[in-house]
């Protein structure tokens, strides 16, 4: 028996569905984008990781910088006796006297409080290392400070900042100059930190003796 038409079960109409998905040229445009991102990233790690190194260098050389300038400087403003720049010798820490008449600049300074009491503040050309040696340590050199550039720190200058002849009566200050260069950091290149330091002091005999 045949069934009518009505009766008969209808399919419902397929209709296409679309995918969407990214074709190969978005894929790798997306890819260069996000590795030019990542890229810039880490290079700005790289230089916030430099910039950290070289503050913190900068900072810890010039608090140790002011440190020992501020320990020569005490030391100068609190001779009894003399105050002599002059040369050491460092493979025997001989300290030698500018003689008079020459120019007074030399790598050492002797400050003299009696004659069992002596301090030396030198600078070893060699390894740009500057120490102090006193007599109340049994003239053993105390290190103060490394990478110092300049090779003569010491000079007596009077009041308009001539260098004064060694045995001058002029009154006279001594200046203290520090010259530090330090490697910061090696990698990708070697960068160094340069910068100076300096300080001036009078002795205070120049004024007992007026």
């Amino acid at each position: 028996m045949r069934l009518p038409s009505r009766h008969l079960a209808r399919r419902p109409p397929v209709w296409a569905i679309p995918v969407n998905a990214f074709t190969l040229t978005e894929m790798m445009v997306t890819v260069a984008i996000f590795s030019m991102v990542v890229i810039a990233m880490v290079l700005l790690q790289i230089f916030g990781l430099k910039m950290g190194s070289l503050t913190s260098s900068k900072l810890k050389s010039t608090a140790d910088g002011l440190k020992v300038l501020d320990q020569i400087r005490n030391q100068i403003l609190g001779a009894s006796e003399a105050v002599l720049i002059g040369n050491v010798n460092a493979s025997n820490n001989t300290f030698t006297a500018i003689a008079n008449g020459q120019p007074a600049i030399g790598n050492a300074v002797l400050v003299s409080n009696s004659s069992a009491n002596l301090v030396v503040f030198y600078l070893n050309t060699a390894t740009g290392t500057f120490y102090e040696c006193a007599s109340t340590n049994n003239n053993q050199p105390m290190t103060l400070a490394h990478a110092v550039i300049n090779s003569q720190p010491f000079r007596a200058e009077d009041c308009f900042g001539n260098t004064l002849q060694m045995g001058s009566s002029t009154h006279y200050s001594i200046k203290t100059t520090l010259q530090f260069s330090n490697l910061v950091y090696a990698i990708p290149t070697p960068v160094y930190d340069t910068y100076l330091l300096q300080s001036r002091a009078t002795p205070r005999e120049q004024f007992d003796n007026n």
